[in-house]
This record gives C-alpha cells, sequence and structure tokens, in this order.
C-alpha cells in the first residue's frame, strides 16, 4: 500500500512504522515509541493520571480525544450498522472491526510468531508478552504476570481460596 503524506516531517515520522526506529523509550516497563508524544500517554498508565474527565458520568481519559469519543457514547449517534447482526456503531472503524467475526480476516500478524489479530490493539497487546512486559506483581512471592487476572487467580495459590466448586462431588 502506497501512502502519501504532506510534507517532509510527516514523511520521516511515517517511514518510522517501516524501519522499526523507536528512540523514545520507558524508563519503568522498556517499551518504545517513535514519538516523544506517544511515550507521554503511555507513561500515564503507570502514573494514573487521567486529565480529562466526562462531565456525564466522571469517567477519565489520558487523551483529550479519547474523551471526546467517549462522550458521543452518550447521545446514542451509531450511523453504521452491520447487516448480518443490526448492530449499530458510532465509528466506521468500529463497524470494519466487527465485521471481521464474520469474515474471520485477521490483518495484524505478530512478526514474532506469526500468530494473527482482528484488531491492532490485541495486536499491541500480544507484543507484549514478548517483550517480557508484566506489571502486575504478586506481593507474596513477587511472581510478576501480563495480565491483572492471571495475578488474582495466582493469588488464590497463597489464600487457598477456591471460588468454584464441583457440581458432581461439591
Amino acid at each position: 500500500m502506497i501512502r502519501s503524506t504532506q510534507g517532509t516531517n510527516h514523511i520521516h515520522s511515517h517511514q518510522m512504522i517501516h524501519t522499526g526506529y523507536k528512540p523514545f523509550s520507558c524508563a519503568k516497563c522498556n517499551i518504545s515509541f517513535t514519538h516523544l508524544s506517544h511515550l507521554k500517554n503511555h507513561q500515564m498508565t503507570h502514573t494514573g493520571h487521567k486529565p480529562f474527565t466526562c462531565t456525564e458520568c466522571n469517567k477519565s481519559f489520558t487523551r483529550l480525544s479519547n474523551l471526546k469519543k467517549h462522550q458521543m457514547s452518550h447521545t446514542g449517534y451509531k450511523p453504521f450498522t452491520c447487516t448480518d447482526f443490526n448492530k449499530s456503531f458510532f465509528r466506521l472503524s468500529d463497524l470494519k472491526t466487527h465485521e471481521r467475526i464474520h469474515t474471520g480476516h485477521k490483518p495484524y500478524t505478530c512478526t514474532e510468531c506469526n500468530k494473527s489479530f482482528t484488531q491492532v490493539s490485541h495486536l499491541r497487546s500480544h507484543q507484549k508478552i514478548h517483550a517480557g512486559y508484566k506489571p502486575y506483581t504478586c506481593t507474596e512471592c513477587n511472581k510478576s504476570f501480563f495480565r491483572l487476572s492471571d495475578l488474582k487467580t495466582h493469588e488464590r495459590i497463597h489464600t487457598g481460596h477456591k471460588p468454584y466448586t464441583c457440581t458432581e462431588c461439591n
């Protein structure tokens, strides 16, 4: 696919996607970014700082653009409809992502293991596994996990909590 951009700054910025050059690294988790602004947005995940708050429901966001997208959810405006499920979406991109359920198309592939995904966010999340990103640490034994849900499951080893009961033998 050929991509056109507005000027030399834009083309250099765009070409970093293809070269893999990511000069800005997070000191907390070593994830790298092509732009300083992307690093700064990422760093908010460590601090929990979300300066943009919805006046309707008090949900907070790290980016103003995400707040604006969220605020549209309160209006109910969803102009894009899936003809198979009669399900509607606010953004055309959300409809296109949804339609991949029907087609099975997974356009985003991990360069490390060739696993494919329907959404780029799922690919990026998956790639953190290869980078060794494990932000959730057990306070009892210091074992770290990629997902909070995995940490919660692990913590049951220490507490002995068994939330599931066999219906056959109790």
